[in-house]
């Protein structure tokens, strides 16, 4: 992501900091900002689970983020709310949040967490999707 902001006391960057810290989490958070492909696909293919957190809203509604293509490219099972263009996009690759509900998000991402072959599962389930939706050759997947 690559957020630009006029003065450090307005940046939505600096907020986030400040929250990560408030709540405990800075120690596990990396704020990258935007990174070269190759260093971003080096830092996804450690993920287990890749989250859309992109809200309910008209335009969320009708498109698919690149994100998500990449997170099936990749072979990554996907986490995000119930949006119709999302749910087309993932399919059975994704488990899907009530619209706009962070608490939901979260217990959906935790469920998957804990089930190492379900997420194995909806990563193949990924790459069938996502290739036969929008495959170019353009990622990689490490194992």
């Amino acid at each position: 992501m690559c957020i630009s902001a006029w003065s450090a006391a307005a940046s939505p960057l600096k907020a986030m900091q400040i929250l990560a810290a408030d709540l405990g989490v800075a120690p596990y958070v990396t704020f990258t900002g935007r990174v070269p492909d190759e260093q971003m696909l080096e830092m996804l293919n450690t993920a287990d689970v890749c989250v859309n957190p992109d809200i309910a809203n008209e335009m969320n509604d009708k498109s698919t983020m690149n994100k998500v293509m990449e997170y099936m490219a990749l072979g990554k099972p996907i986490v995000q709310f119930d949006l119709t263009e999302g749910r087309f996009s993932a399919q059975q690759s994704s488990l899907y949040a009530r619209p706009n509900d962070a608490l939901d998000l979260g217990d959906q991402l935790i469920d998957l967490l804990d089930d190492p072959q379900r997420r194995e599962q909806m990563g193949r389930d990924s790459v069938a999707s996502g290739c036969s939706t929008n495959c170019n050759g353009a990622t990689k997947r490490r194992n």
